[in-house]
């Protein structure tokens, strides 16, 4: 199981369309917003949706960190809660080898065509998925590395899944609820923080229905409660609007950013939709093959992009 958790700093000039072996778990297969232990010294605090709020964004740094908790590039020491991933796998003819650097209290969208490896990457950080090689820190925490491998549940990481997998069988308090209570709280102290989470989204009207009563937007907001309400470290999305209707997709996509404004972790979106890159990210990594083929801040890899599919992402396919 996976979880999330601390407190964010918002952000950049092209945020609203300027460009400049994980653990089973009940049926239905939810792992979002579950784990172990909340992330020491972090809070989360999300807002019923009204308007990104802007914030003084954290300035980007070279991708790829040396073991030594130093940037290999730049030389620069590594935040407490940076995420540095490496990850080599090779399936059959598909080989992947991708590594980058996602900043706490940043966003960073991983782009790229169908059986680019984007998923893989966000289960080797969640732990479901062991590469070949692959080394996953947390600020000094190693998750992953030659000799080490954090359980899935013990990582603090919150993924929330396109299809949100919502257990059918509980009430919306009791989704989110889940969440504390297979990291160890009792009943009565998950619920609470459930219903905190609830308040927080705007959903407390809702705490007794089941997830078949709730619009597509409704159940994106208690996947996303559940996944914070553990207080995670490092938060996952696997292309979490797509399973939206276009009509509501856009004030979704915004209420999203939103409640992202005030995680203080770091957050990967995985997307194939431009505009969720300009309205949800910081930074960019756009995997090809299974190899990272542009990185970098969205303004700079959208003015830039140098494969057909770069282009065709940002709407320049004629460049």
């Amino acid at each position: 199981m996976l979880h999330s958790g601390a407190r964010r700093v918002r952000r950049h000039g092209h945020v609203r369309g300027e460009l400049p072996r994980c653990h089973a778990d009940p049926p239905d297969r939810d792992v979002s917003g579950t784990a172990a232990g909340p992330a020491s010294g972090h809070r989360s605090v999300a807002r019923p949706h009204g308007g990104v709020r802007r914030r003084p964004r954290r300035a980007a740094r070279p991708l790829g960190a040396g073991d030594d908790g130093v940037s290999a590039t730049s030389g620069e020491r590594r935040g407490a809660g940076d995420l540095d991933v490496h990850v080599s796998l090779r399936r059959g003819s598909f080989a992947l080898d991708a590594a980058f650097l996602a900043l706490a209290g940043r966003t960073l969208a991983i782009a790229g065509p169908n059986g680019a490896g984007k998923t893989t990457v966000l289960e080797c950080i969640a732990g479901v998925t062991v590469a070949d090689t692959v080394g996953v820190r947390v600020g000094e925490r190693v998750l992953d590395d030659v000799g080490t491998h954090v359980p899935p549940e013990a990582r603090r990481v919150g993924m929330v899944f396109q299809e949100y997998l919502l257990f059918p069988h509980l009430t919306v308090l009791d989704n989110v609820a889940f969440g504390p209570r297979s990291t160890g709280a009792g009943r009565l102290e998950a619920r609470e923080r459930a219903a905190e989470w609830l308040h927080r989204f705007g959903l407390s009207g809702l705490s007794d229905r089941r997830p078949h009563r709730l619009s597509g937007g409704q159940r994106q907001r208690v996947a996303l409660a559940r996944a914070l309400v553990t207080e995670p470290d490092v938060l996952l999305l696997d292309e979490p609007l797509a399973a939206l209707d276009v009509e509501v997709r856009d004030d979704v996509r915004l209420e999203l950013a939103d409640h992202l404004a005030d995680f203080g972790g770091a957050t990967i979106v995985v997307t194939h939709d431009a505009a969720d890159i300009r309205t949800l990210a910081d930074d960019l990594v756009i995997l090809e093959r299974g190899a990272v083929t542009h990185d970098g801040p969205v303004a700079a890899v959208f003015d830039g992009p140098t494969t057909a599919y770069a282009r065709r992402l940002v709407g320049r396919a004629g460049a």
